[in-house]
């Protein structure tokens, strides 16, 4: 894991200057190399961690740094093979198992379905129904991930600050009843039309 980790410390370092006002083509060049060979690395340690569901996903998958991204990291399904695509400056700012973490969530949001069902959630794409379809998706992984971390043992991953989990969507639509574990309709149906509190 040495490698891996020393190559996110050269992107950080580099990330550091870029934030600095050093915004010069070959530096971002470097930060894009070193990103690509990063997720590489990231791909053979989940498998060798015998992690098969993510490791043997991101075998199927092409990876791209898109630096004027406003997300952290998204999959785009458009392409073939799919390609996990995302903002170095702002995923390498996270450490290894933050990072790592944001990975196993975006590739839950695919195998749950949850881009298809977002546009049969909202077929008029209203943008409060797109937040709260968010919202709700993004409890249904984390609370899956984080429940992985503990049940299976998943101590490679670590869960990034300010998450949105079904205790989180509790306090934030001052619900007075919400199961964890459930999936984004459960969570949908909860919070559609509620409005944050």
């Amino acid at each position: 894991m040495s490698d891996i980790t020393e190559l996110l410390y050269r992107i950080k370092e580099n990330i550091n200057a870029v934030e600095n006002g050093d915004t010069r083509a070959p530096l971002l060049d470097e930060i894009e190399s070193d990103f690509l060979e990063f997720m590489e690395l990231t791909k053979l340690f989940l498998i060798s961690e015998r992690d098969s569901y993510y490791g043997y996903f991101l075998m199927n998958m092409q990876f791209r740094a898109n630096f004027m991204a406003n997300s952290i990291a998204g999959i785009k399904l458009n392409e073939f093979p799919p390609v996990l695509e995302a903002n170095p400056l702002l995923l390498c700012k996270f450490t290894l198992k933050e990072i790592l973490y944001v990975i196993c969530h975006e590739i839950d949001h695919v195998v749950l379905n949850h881009p298809a069902e977002m546009v049969k959630a909202n077929p008029s794409k209203d943008p409060d129904v797109f937040y709260e379809f968010n919202l709700a998706a993004d409890a249904s992984v984390n609370d899956r991930i984080d429940h992985e971390i503990v049940a299976e043992k998943r101590k490679f991953l670590s869960a990034p600050k300010g998450l949105i989990t079904s205790s989180e969507l509790k306090k934030m639509f001052n619900l007075k009843y919400i199961t964890s574990m459930e999936n984004y309709a459960y969570y949908f149906e909860l919070i559609a039309g509620k409005g944050k509190t």
